[in-house]
């Protein structure tokens, strides 16, 4: 594996200098991871959100079912059958532990959707500031024939790129 991490580690090195070397490729890339980032935050806020609402749902339930065996409970009782009010008792108690968990969860669930959102309100400005250096970066870029330094670049990643393919055919890749 240490071919494989130097070869890694070289086209890394390679890729950050030819970003550095052209700014609004580097802008452009930055643009683009982010916008990855907003939308999978907001992917995750959206289903975030509906389990907060099953959660909801689900509370609400429990606590229905908590008030109907309070009540069983409360009749078995009257009625003298205290194995039915016991039993009911234990439905209870299930229930309101039932009903914690999801409280709990709905709690976490909350957080969540509050960090999330804050990610999206940091991921707004940068993006704006991003895309305006995408622009400007394409104002300024003048439209000239490549110099002998940009050939050389050219001729530079083709050699890596045939010996990269060579290297995956001797490893049968």
């Amino acid at each position: 594996m240490g071919l494989w991490d130097d070869l890694e580690k070289f086209l890394e090195a390679r890729l950050e200098q030819f970003l550095q070397a052209n700014p609004q490729l580097q802008a452009s890339v930055l643009l683009e991871q982010l916008n990855y980032e907003q939308e999978k935050t907001q992917a995750t806020l959206v289903a975030l959100r509906a389990e907060e609402e099953d959660l909801y749902r689900q509370i609400l339930n429990t606590a229905e079912e908590i008030k109907k065996w309070i009540a069983r409970k409360q009749q078995a009782r009257q009625g003298g059958r205290e194995d039915l009010a016991q039993a009911a008792a234990g439905r209870e108690a299930e229930l309101l532990l039932e009903g914690n968990q999801l409280w709990k969860r709905k709690i976490e669930v909350l957080a969540l959707i509050k960090k999330n959102e804050e990610l999206l309100a940091k991921i707004a400005p940068r993006r704006q500031e991003l895309e305006a250096q995408v622009q400007q970066a394409k104002q300024e870029v003048p439209k000239k024939p490549p110099d002998n330094n940009e050939l050389e670049a050219k001729f530079h990643q083709w050699e890596v790129d045939q010996a990269l393919k060579e290297l995956k055919r001797k490893m049968g890749l």
